[in-house]
Parts: structure tokens; C-alpha cells; sequence
């Protein structure tokens, strides 16, 4: 567990969480000695994708539910490329939207420094 911890920066709390929520699936639950969970690279990558997910706003429902589509074994690869697919429109989606944020900040930014003479980041505290 630790050594799966420090590969996906995740904590043994948020690791215990997603495997009890489905999210992640160990590669063997240990001997009947011991609690221990052994995780392969497999879930590496999908525990990096889960963070990756998360911090572009998709919440841990909607990540489960794109999980268990994934791997379902009846889902041959023209599916999950599929879904692969529309992950993919909705992340450029995602993108436009953070672009077109990122564009109204700037744009307030600019009116509000153009009143200083000083830029607003170089202003000395109050």
C-alpha cells in the first residue's frame, strides 16, 4: 500500500475510500493472515486517471460510472474506445469553457490595472 501511495500521491484514507466506492480494484486482497492489498500497474494508471479526472471537475459518480462502462466484460474494444471518444469531446468542452474564463479574467485584469498606474499584482498592501 505505501509504495502504491507515493506512485499516485494519493493517501492510504483516499485509496481505502476508492476501493471501498469501486474506483480502484486491488490486484489481491492479501493472505487470510493479513489486510494487506497488493495494487499492479493497472491500477496505478487508473488511480492517476481518477485524480486526473477529478481535477477537471468530474465528480466521483460520474467517474465510477465511466469505470464500470469500461471495464464491463461484456464491452468489446469499439466500445470503450467509444467511450474514450466522448470523454475526449467533453474534456475540449471543459477546455473552451476555461479558455473562455480564463479570456474574462484577463479582460477585467486589464480595465482594472488600466485605472492604476501600478499593476494590481505589484500593488504594495494596504
Amino acid at each position: 500500500m505505501k509504495a502504491f501511495c507515493e506512485a499516485t500521491g494519493l493517501t492510504r484514507d483516499t485509496v481505502n475510500f476508492y476501493v471501498r466506492l469501486g474506483l480502484i480494484e486491488p490486484a489481491g486482497n492479501g493472505s487470510a493472515t493479513n489486510s494487506y492489498r497488493d495494487f499492479d500497474e493497472d491500477q496505478v494508471e487508473a488511480a492517476q486517471m481518477i485524480t486526473m479526472a477529478k481535477s477537471l471537475g468530474f465528480s466521483l459518480n460520474e467517474i465510477k460510472h465511466l469505470a464500470e462502462r469500461y471495464r464491463s466484460a461484456d464491452m468489446d474494444t469499439y466500445a470503450q474506445a467509444s467511450i474514450l471518444r466522448e470523454q475526449l469531446v467533453k474534456l475540449e468542452e471543459r477546455r473552451s469553457t476555461l479558455e473562455a474564463m480564463e479570456q474574462a479574467l484577463n479582460a477585467k485584469l486589464a480595465r482594472i490595472e488600466a485605472k492604476t498606474e501600478t499593476p494590481v499584482g505589484e500593488m504594495p498592501a494596504a
